[in-house]
């Protein structure tokens, strides 16, 4: 993995458009070598396959489905 891989995956995230975050909503989405590697509802699933990709340590975040699922402590 690159030195900046870290900076690339987290870059693949603040590029995806509207489209693409509307079909991960409700998801975990693993994010290795600047490009998705695995997605779904099942976080240790996630991270499994995303690691099995071979592209590094993948990152994970998870796509609110909706606004009620956001923990209160990120809206203050």
């Amino acid at each position: 993995m690159k030195e900046d891989g870290v900076f690339d995956d987290l870059g693949r995230f603040e590029s995806m458009t509207a489209e693409e975050f509307e079909k991960y909503r409700g998801e975990w989405v693993a994010v290795a070598g600047g490009e998705i590697v695995a997605h779904g509802k099942d976080p240790l699933r996630v991270v499994r396959q995303g690691s099995a990709a071979g592209k590094g340590v993948p990152y994970m975040r998870y796509f609110y489905a909706s606004a009620s699922e956001v923990p209160l402590i990120y809206t203050w």
